[in-house]
């Protein structure tokens, strides 16, 4: 499809259907390593490999996402990635707000052992990995991943201060109900 000027890609809450709007050319995007959020400073992998940080942890969230489900309902589930960047950005001379780049887990599910532990699985290096924009209010927390002794590629996702609720898995979320 060809157009004229710069064109910003728009995914309507809840629907696969895509419309295109217009950037204008006073409009800003700013990016940076770090976020403020929820009373905790957010790092991104950006900031970690800007600093030679070998540390692991910090770099991954839990965020929810809304969409339709097969009876047309809204429902809201969760995910994790990576947050690759943050970054700022208003709409149309509306007021701003900071959005999460970030790199999908390939699934999200629960320990076998109990369903108030999530577990997720990344991507191996060899497949095509998926990727997501978010705003920032949906993140639920930042989460550390702990890799499994069974030597697959899956991770047990853990937290700081408070545990999960009981039954993750009725609100584990499917990558390919957020990405086209």
């Amino acid at each position: 499809m060809r157009t004229s000027g710069l064109h910003c890609f728009v995914r309507l809450e809840g629907n696969k259907e895509v419309f295109f709007s217009q950037f204008h050319a006073v409009q800003t995007i700013i990016i940076s390593a770090k976020l403020w959020s929820n009373n905790q400073v957010l790092i991104s992998d950006f900031f970690k490999s800007n600093n030679n940080l070998s540390s692991r942890g910090g770099k991954f969230l839990m965020f929810k996402a809304v969409h339709q489900n097969l009876q047309f309902r809204s429902v809201e589930r969760w995910y994790v990635c990576k947050a690759l960047f943050f970054f700022g950005f208003s709409f149309c001379e509306g007021s701003g707000y900071h959005y999460v780049y970030g790199e999908l887990m390939k699934t999200n599910e629960v320990s076998p052992y109990s369903k108030a532990i999530p577990r997720v699985k990344a991507y191996s290096t060899n497949e095509q990995k998926k990727f997501v924009v978010f705003n920032a209010e949906d993140i639920m927390c930042s989460v550390g991943l702990v890799n499994t002794t069974d030597h697959s590629f899956n991770m047990y996702v853990i937290r700081t201060a408070e545990a999960f609720e009981e039954d993750m898995s009725k609100l584990a979320g499917k990558v390919g109900d957020i990405t086209f």
